[in-house]
């Protein structure tokens, strides 16, 4: 699997709150940096929750948005 794959699939993973298909992707000793506060976590316990933390921060940042018509 190329970065770029492995990139779109764990954020579709993500996008689509499937944790188990991300977690199956990514190696025990891996590191995420969550944007924009450059956060790192280490570790698959660890980077899996922060990838949930940004999946929910991400949520509700779409919910309060009001929607614009084109």
């Amino acid at each position: 699997m190329t970065d770029v794959t492995l990139f779109w699939s764990l954020y579709n993973a993500g996008l689509n709150g499937d944790f188990g298909a991300a977690a199956d992707m990514i190696d025990g000793d891996c590191g995420y940096a969550m944007l924009p506060t450059m956060e790192v976590s280490r570790g698959k316990p660890d980077v899996m929750q922060a990838m949930g933390r940004g999946a929910e921060a991400s949520s509700e940042a779409v919910q309060d948005r009001p929607r614009q018509l084109p």
